[in-house]
């Protein structure tokens, strides 16, 4: 065990593998206290106070710039963690769906249901046609009107906020 054992700068500097800057900034930072060369460096006293600065700078209780942006990484790095965390945990309960997926079945969706909108005047001009004077073709035509009509409402999303705001009027 090494009692009081007082050593030169250079000795400490080896013992905690740093340079001379690096000492000397520990000295001006107030880590260590500053001894004349004479009297020397008492060398546990040294050692402890170098892995106490240590445990407070990797705690981010330092006080030098690079400390201090440690400690704002490590907020922003809990920080990202619980949103992470958080964002998961929503789509576990089915808050939040795929919106590439959801994409592809409404558009499937619109594809079939546009299909069976411009089957429908055929289709219907066909049943009504025994019960109206009108010949089948122009019943089929007034139909197709109404359809080409309403498809063509539907494929203009730039009304749907007009639409939104006269109904909500």
């Amino acid at each position: 065990m090494v009692t009081n054992k007082r050593v030169s700068a250079a000795a400490i500097c080896d013992w905690l593998d740093i340079t001379r800057p690096t000492f000397s900034s520990y000295v001006d930072a107030g880590v260590f206290e500053r001894q004349p060369v004479a009297k020397g460096y008492d060398l546990r006293l040294v050692v402890r106070q170098a892995f106490a600065h240590s445990r407070q700078t990797a705690a981010g209780r330092g006080g030098d710039d690079a400390v201090q942006k440690l400690s704002s990484a490590r907020a922003r790095q809990a920080t990202a963690a619980a949103e992470t965390a958080e964002f998961k945990n929503s789509i576990h309960r089915g808050e939040f769906v795929n919106a590439s997926l959801v994409g592809k079945l409404l558009g499937d969706t619109f594809i079939l249901i546009r299909e069976k909108m411009l089957g429908l005047p055929g289709k219907v001009s066909a049943a009504v046609q025994p019960n109206t004077p009108f010949d089948r073709e122009i019943v089929e035509k007034l139909i197709q009107g109404e359809v080409y009509q309403m498809l063509n409402e539907l494929a203009e999303p730039t009304s749907y906020p007009e639409q939104a705001a006269k109904a909500g009027e």
